[in-house]
This record gives structure tokens, C-alpha cells and sequence, in this order.
């Protein structure tokens, strides 16, 4: 019973943590605090809404979710080319595919890095962090992937990847900020 407490504490602690930080970085990206459309506690559920859940939004959470890093382990190898597969793409767009997300996982995680390096030494210093650069940064990465993508694959490799990222925005839940 006091380890279901326990439990019970930990994760109400967690959900109420996690909710404060969603609404401090909307409020430090000038976001509203609602939206009117279908969305719980900030939330907007592409299972019911995907239409709301933006392009670049849901490519970026692809992209995170798929890229390795150069060099992966057989089992992280396994696991993208899973994922990858499951596109539908010859077997050049699928290559030209994960070369591309292996340059965006190598500037991704460089870029959080740097970040996280510039926001501990803000803090340490008694300033914000100045999120708003990084995710324009953050974004044009993203736009940047993008064009690569169209440069690199066939145009039917190309409009396979985006039906495919299209058909994934109901399997996301993104914060009401990002939606808009």
C-alpha cells in the first residue's frame, strides 16, 4: 500500500512538474495559454487532430525519433532500418534517407550541446537561457534536413517520406505552442 502511495505521489509529482515546464516555455516563447481547437491541458493529440500538428513539427519528431548517430551499433542499425522500412522507399532514396539523418543526429545533438553548455552557464549566472535563438535554430535545422531530403531522394522517395510523416502525426502529441 505505501509503495502504491508512493507510486502515486511520484507520478502526480512528475505530470505537475512536467506541466509547469510546458507553461514556462510558452510563456517564454509568447505563446497563449489555449487554443480553441481539440486539445487537453495544452495537448494537441494527432490521433484526433493531426491536421493541427504542423509539418515541420512532425518532422522533427520523426527525425529525432529515426536518426542515429555515425556508426551505430548493430542493434541501433536494426531499429532505424525498421522504422525506415516501413516507408516504403528503394533501396537508394533508403540510403540517401539515413545519410541524411546522420547528419541531422551529428548537428541535432551538437546543437543541444552547445545549448545546454550556454544554459548552465546562464543559469550559473543568474540569466535565462535565451531558448528563443535555439529553437529558431532548432527550425531552420529542420528546414534545412528538409531540402536536403528533396535534393538527395527521388521525387517518389521524396513524397513517400511525406506521406509517411503525415500518416505518423496521429501517433503525436505535441504542446499547444508548437501547433501554432
Amino acid at each position: 500500500m505505501l509503495r502504491t502511495h508512493i507510486l502515486f505521489i511520484g507520478i502526480a509529482t512528475c505530470l505537475l512538474v512536467c506541466r509547469a515546464q510546458a507553461q514556462i516555455v510558452s510563456d517564454q516563447l509568447g505563446g497563449p495559454s489555449h487554443v480553441h481547437a481539440s486539445a487537453t491541458d495544452g495537448i494537441v493529440d494527432g490521433a484526433a487532430n493531426p491536421e493541427l500538428v504542423p509539418d515541420s513539427v512532425a518532422y522533427r519528431l520523426y527525425f529525432i525519433a529515426v536518426s542515429e548517430k555515425p556508426n551505430p551499433t548493430p542493434e541501433e542499425a536494426t531499429r532505424q532500418l525498421a522504422h525506415i522500412r516501413r516507408i516504403g522507399l528503394e533501396d537508394t532514396d533508403q540510403n540517401a534517407l539515413i545519410d541524411v539523418l546522420t547528419e541531422f543526429k551529428t548537428r541535432y545533438d551538437e546543437m543541444v550541446t552547445q545549448f545546454n553548455a550556454i544554459a548552465e552557464a546562464d543559469t550559473a549566472a543568474g540569466t535565462r537561457p535565451d531558448i528563443a535563438t535555439f529553437l529558431r535554430n532548432r527550425d531552420k535545422l529542420i528546414q534545412d534536413v528538409r531540402e536536403a531530403l528533396a535534393r538527395a531522394l527521388s521525387q517518389e522517395g521524396v513524397a513517400k517520406l511525406n506521406n509517411h510523416v503525415q500518416a505518423e502525426k496521429k501517433n503525436m502529441k505535441v504542446s499547444i505552442g508548437e501547433a501554432q
